[in-house]
């Protein structure tokens, strides 16, 4: 028998984003954390890969528009604009919408509050044929159209 055992713990649960967290403790307290996708481990589904695979990427793409979702600017930085040009070139299918509004979704739950009706304005605002339908953290993202 090995003179050190050392013991894992698995610890399994779901964040307020959305995403699956797991968290590998070992005896000597490293800690490694490591987050997939929404989908559950023993879904038979694959992982979601597309560009929206990352939740703090999706935050930081709509950092610069929180101020006009939640009212305090009457139109969208130009940052905001560019990034929301690079969010619609990147949404290629439905899988894409659905991960896009899961990390919104989880985005609202934590950096609230916003006005939902001021999503559906920003592609107009930023004179991009882009539609975000109005999500919150409620919002089930399997049934959301994001066709106007």
């Amino acid at each position: 028998m090995c003179a050190s055992i050392k013991f894992l713990a698995l610890l399994i649960f779901l964040t307020r984003a959305g995403f699956t967290r797991i968290s590998v403790v070992s005896a000597n307290r490293e800690a490694t954390e490591l987050v997939a996708p929404h989908r559950t481990l023993m879904n038979e589904s694959p992982p979601y890969e597309g560009p929206f695979s990352r939740y703090f990427y999706v935050i930081s793409l709509f950092s610069p528009c929180l101020d006009f979702f939640n009212g305090r600017d009457s139109g969208p930085l130009e940052e905001c604009c560019e990034n929301v040009k690079e969010i619609a070139e990147q949404r290629k299918n439905k899988q894409d919408e659905e991960q896009l509004c899961l990390c919104m979704a989880g985005m609202w739950r934590n950096y609230g509050p916003y006005d939902t009706k001021r999503l559906p304005l920003v592609g107009k605002a930023c004179h991009i044929d882009f539609y975000i339908p109005p999500i919150d953290g409620n919002t089930n993202c399997s049934l959301i159209a994001w066709d106007k």
